[in-house]
């Protein structure tokens, strides 16, 4: 008995596609966590500036406050000493 050499072909998929498909995966990868982190570095921005806002706007509501309740006891003093 002769042996037959048997030859499977095989579509050729030439070493360029193979480049192709690493530098879409590579910046699909690197898109996905610049994306990521732009968003996080906006959202806490957002997030530091309304915590930030809303900190000095109740400190001078305080200090408003502060000066009427002074006001009325200066003019309860008053009308209690006068009496």
């Amino acid at each position: 008995m002769k042996s037959k050499e048997v030859s499977v072909s095989r579509p050729r998929v030439s070493a360029f596609l193979y480049g192709v498909d690493r530098v879409f995966i590579i910046s699909g990868i690197s898109s996905v966590i610049a994306v990521w982190f732009v968003w996080h570095f906006i959202f806490d921005l957002v997030l530091q500036v309304i915590l930030g806002m809303t900190a000095l706007v109740l400190w001078i509501k305080n200090i408003q406050l502060k000066r009427h309740l002074n006001k009325l006891e200066s003019r309860t003093s008053v009308l209690l000493d006068n009496t």
